[in-house]
């Protein structure tokens, strides 16, 4: 029996994947950000330094797992919309090019601590996308 679902999770695998990755370095950033301006020194007055860190990356997590997963749906819609394949042959053969994306997702949380290597991979990923979503327009 065949699972034609099976590459459907990648998706929702792929959002949190780049969304942990963001949100660490956000908290990184957000954690230097508070050291500067002396309001880190009054969180530790409430909490232990993980706690701290702890009550922070939720939030940034939730943030950016809202964005990624809007501008999926929204990037979802238009190539359903544009697309004019009935057979769903074009949805099969993105589905099976999720893995690549997924992969761009492990590979970020690699490189969290360069911004560099972090925005490369989103563009890297980002133009894959563009371009599975080109050649799938019927032109």
């Amino acid at each position: 029996m065949k699972n034609t679902h099976l590459f459907s999770y990648l998706p929702i695998i792929l959002i949190v994947l780049f969304s942990l990755s963001f949100a660490i370095y956000g908290k990184m950033q957000m954690l230097k950000l508070f050291g500067n301006l002396g309001i880190y020194q009054g969180m530790l007055e409430f909490f232990s330094e993980a706690g701290a860190t702890d009550r922070i990356a939720p939030f940034i997590l939730h943030g950016f797992c809202c964005i990624e997963a809007d501008l999926r749906y929204d990037i979802g819609a238009v190539f359903i919309i544009l697309s004019k394949d009935s057979e769903c042959k074009a949805l099969n053969s993105v589905r099976k090019g999720s893995v690549i994306y997924v992969i761009d997702g492990a590979c970020s949380l690699f490189s969290v601590q360069f911004i560099f290597g972090l925005i490369s991979i989103v563009a890297y990923a980002g133009l894959k996308l563009y371009n599975s979503v080109i050649a799938s327009l019927p032109i």
